[in-house]
């Protein structure tokens, strides 16, 4: 359960909890792998008023992460209401002078009666610079095709509990 049980997700083997590490803001719940350095962060937002939500979104994620570069693959519409957009942004991680290549999975899914969004992010290595603090213990072995059937899996496990969560 999340934000209290008003939202529920399947998440994947081995993720652990990261509120129980470390405080997190009042929208966000994230999820780590320690064996994969993949985590899944789920947010509530303010809906945005966009053409295309999904790609502003990626793009304000690639700024705040200081991305040296970013790229959209897809963007694919799995309901009236949830789309997902898988990419991937060249990262650094914590400031680090290596920066790691990542997959972004993203899937939005839009509460217009509440003007609201859920952000559900993946992200993945795709490569490891030996800079990036990641490279001793993890050395990347991600087939892209099936991070995005197990994203899109994990989203479709996505429920609305509580809708008194959007105010």
């Amino acid at each position: 359960p999340l934000f209290g049980g008003a939202l529920s997700i399947t998440v994947p083997d081995g993720f652990v909890d990261i509120s129980q590490v470390r405080q997190l803001p009042d929208h966000q719940e994230v999820f780590a792998s320690s064996t994969t350095d993949q985590s899944l962060i789920v947010e509530i937002l303010e809906a945005v008023d966009e053409d295309n939500p999904l790609e502003y979104h990626f793009a304000q994620l690639a700024e705040a992460n200081d991305s040296r570069e970013s790229k959209v693959w897809r963007v694919a519409r799995l309901s009236a209401t949830t789309s997902v957009l898988c990419g991937e942004q060249l990262v650094a991680k914590f400031n680090e002078r290596g920066a790691n290549r990542v997959a972004v999975l993203l899937a939005l899914v839009r509460v217009p009666e509440h003007s609201a969004d859920v952000l559900v992010s993946l992200n993945a290595p795709l490569s490891i610079s030996a800079e990036s603090s990641s490279s001793a213990a993890l050395s990347p072995d991600t087939d892209v095709e099936q991070l995005q059937a197990q994203f899109v899996e994990t989203v479709q496990t996505l429920k609305i509990n509580d809708y008194t969560l959007f105010g």
